[in-house]
């Protein structure tokens, strides 16, 4: 069924077909092997998929296949609109260069850009990128007409004068707010339908604006992200924010500050639990002032590791194949030879399976590495959603995903080949956990069900039980 790995190391191939070409994508497939990473996320924009196929992306995908590494698809989504009939609009009417997702124009095209690129290409996995809305507080609301008319109808406010009730110090502008975060949730909904549609087993990630201390709102309130909500409907498998500082003080606002109030609002995981997700930042190098040196990006991964991440994925590659941007090399080097875990090592759990027994249900599965079995079960979910209202006199609601409870069951037996029998107390709710010297992997929350009801028991239906992803 599912097979995850304990760390996703990652970087982003950005601008391959615009200002930074790619002249030869085997040269920097063997970079990301050589240096240890096990995932490419190659950045697409709406436009290369629109006219036609897009041969030059399967020769990216190739080439990392050809090395065994797995090859995610970025898409920069709401950044870059097409045509007009998919632009926002400004309060005066003018026209905003943005995607707005709630348009008819921008639905239909996007319902053929990802249903294409899951269909005819052969990619792993696909991460969101620009699933927001430009920032509110610099002007990034739309008012066009069919954001008008679907807000009085999702809302009931008939009464709305258009577009001053909706902006800000408007008699309706919480209410406004609450509604964007609802319309990036629904667009992420809907490209995950589209596509797990055609390819079922595609992974999603998700490229999310980062709390901190005391501003954990900030990511639903200026551009309509709700992960934690989006990680519970479970239409994200791992969830990726831009920590993007050199900082290593811990202080407000620092490296630290960024990853441990996102860990902890969007995934509900601590330094020794695991989140309802994977919990995978993105980290640069090169392109601003805030980017590290090769030993401070080494320290980050090193934090990373230590404080409940399950991986990183740098922003963004340079070195052989692509000479424009910073080479990546130095930034691999260093976390090579100056952490602790070594950079080739990956713990994974893999061909997850659920069968009925006469004591309740054995699960099994299989590791790379030979470890003790456990399993985490409770009788509610593992985690859920806790409503976050009217923080610092904001009146809308986001949420934070905290975890509730869990108890464990363990055969201590270092294995690779693992079953373990849950009886009617046990479950039915359960992840998957296995962990080494080198680090610990957690699967999905599953729930066992059968096809008349959610509780184990002995089964004597005799029907085969389901795992349902939760």
């Amino acid at each position: 069924m599912d097979s995850l790995k304990d760390e996703m190391r990652g970087a982003i191939v950005h601008m391959a077909w615009s200002g930074a070409p790619v002249s030869d994508w085997n040269a920097v497939a063997q970079t990301y092997y050589d240096g240890g990473l096990n995932t490419a996320v190659i950045e697409t924009y709406p436009s290369h998929l629109i006219l036609g196929h897009f041969t030059e992306l399967d020769t990216a995908i190739a080439a990392f296949h050809a090395r065994g590494l797995r090859a995610h698809i970025l898409n920069t989504v709401n950044l870059q609109p097409l045509n007009d009939n998919m632009r926002m609009r400004a309060a005066n009417g003018s026209l905003i260069d943005k995607t707005c997702p709630v348009r008819a124009a921008s639905k239909a095209t996007f319902q053929t850009i990802f249903t294409n690129l899951a269909t005819n290409y052969a990619l792993d996995g696909f991460q969101y990128d620009y699933i927001r809305w430009p920032g509110e507080s610099g002007g990034g609301e739309c008012y066009c007409d069919e954001c008008h008319a679907k807000f009085i109808a999702d809302t009931g406010l008939s009464n709305t004068v258009w577009p001053v009730d909706a902006q800000l110090n408007g008699r309706y502008h919480w209410q406004f707010i609450q509604w964007r975060i609802a319309q990036i949730t629904l667009e992420v909904e809907s490209i995950r339908g589209w596509m797990i549609a055609q390819k079922p087993s595609l992974e999603f990630g998700v490229a999310v604006f980062t709390g901190w201390s005391n501003q954990y709102s900030y990511p639903a309130m200026d551009v309509g992200q709700d992960p934690a909500d989006w990680v519970i409907r479970g239409l994200v498998e791992h969830i990726n924010p831009m920590c993007y500082k050199s900082d290593m003080s811990g202080g407000v606002e620092s490296f630290q500050d960024y990853f441990l109030s996102s860990r902890d609002i969007m995934a509900g995981g601590t330094a020794s639990r695991k989140g309802a997700v994977p919990f995978i930042p993105w980290i640069m190098i090169g392109g601003t002032e805030s980017a590290p040196t090769p030993a401070v990006l080494a320290q980050q991964v090193e934090y990373i590791r230590n404080n409940g991440g399950n991986g990183f994925l740098i922003w963004r590659y340079g070195g052989p194949g692509q000479t424009s941007h910073l080479d990546i090399r130095p930034f691999l080097q260093a976390i090579a030879s100056q952490t602790s875990k070594d950079l080739f090592q990956v713990l994974e759990i893999s061909n997850i399976s659920v069968r009925s027994v006469v004591s309740g249900i054995e699960v099994s599965w299989q590791t790379s590495s030979s470890v003790p079995s456990v399993i985490e079960y409770s009788a509610n979910p593992l985690f859920k959603l806790r409503a976050r209202t009217n923080e610092y006199g904001r009146n809308f609601t986001y949420y934070d995903c905290d975890y509730v409870n869990s108890s464990l069951v363990t055969d201590a037996t270092p294995k690779t080949s693992h079953a373990i029998t849950l009886s009617a107390g046990q479950g039915p709710y359960f992840r998957v956990v296995a962990s080494d010297i080198f680090g610990t992997s957690f699967s999905k929350v599953y729930a066992t069900v059968t096809q008349h009801r959610l509780t184990i028991s002995s089964n004597p239906s005799g029907l085969p039980f389901i795992l349902r992803r939760m």
